[in-house]
């Protein structure tokens, strides 16, 4: 299984850094592309982190809570930062003008984006820093409460709704914009799996049985 994750995020790591780098030699770098670069960088370290996990067992529970906090920060801002490159994806073909203005709006939309990420980071890790029960498990594992559990799930479904149904509606109003930007926005909406594998690494974490 770790040969398996390692093999599929150092393909992403790799197409994303290739990306960047032709963006970067033809000068088309825009905001969707720092924020690849962004998911690039926390995706590296949230590899590393689990190699680190897995190959050198942690025994004191303030190793394991700095290893939490680290996964926590680099899958949740990975995730993220994804999703505001997803959103700038759409944003960069966009029309400036008329009644549209997702991309007038870009800005806004990152800040939003962040802040959601940094909150559930905050409230996440002080879930499993107020808790050491977690640390007494055979597996190693925090599992937040349900609030916090239905709140990262609703958070996830409503902006991966908002990335889907945007270019939609765009197209809808606009049906004859340019087909290569069609293209190019559903290239990005396919990553509608981004959401799935996300729901599913999160349900582990509830705590459906309610023992804290």
């Amino acid at each position: 299984m770790a040969a398996f994750l390692t093999i599929l995020h150092v393909i992403a790591i790799t197409l994303t850094g290739w990306r960047y780098y032709c963006r970067l030699t033809t000068a088309r770098l825009w905001l969707d592309d720092h924020c690849a670069l962004v998911a690039l960088c926390l995706d590296l370290a949230f590899l590393i982190t689990l190699w680190i996990e897995m190959k050198f067992p942690i025994h004191s529970y303030r190793n394991n809570l700095i290893i939490l906090w680290a996964k926590v920060v680099f899958f949740t801002g990975c995730v993220w930062a994804s999703r505001m490159s997803i959103a700038m994806s759409i944003a960069r073909v966009a029309p400036t003008s008329g009644s549209f203005g997702i991309r007038r709006h870009a800005y806004a939309i990152l800040i939003f984006f962040t802040s959601m990420a940094v909150g559930l980071v905050i409230w996440i890790g002080a879930e499993c820093t107020s808790s050491t029960t977690w640390f007494k498990q055979q597996m190693h594992q925090c599992q937040v409460s349900n609030a916090l559990g239905t709140c990262i799930l609703a958070s996830h479904v409503l902006v991966d709704v908002f990335l889907v149904a945007t270019p939609l509606i765009f197209f809808w109003r606009h049906p004859s914009f340019p087909l290569s930007s069609l293209l190019c926005i559903w290239h990005f909406n396919f990553q509608v799996s981004l959401p799935v594998d996300t729901v599913g690494n999160w349900f582990c974490f509830l705590d459906i049985s309610k023992q804290r």
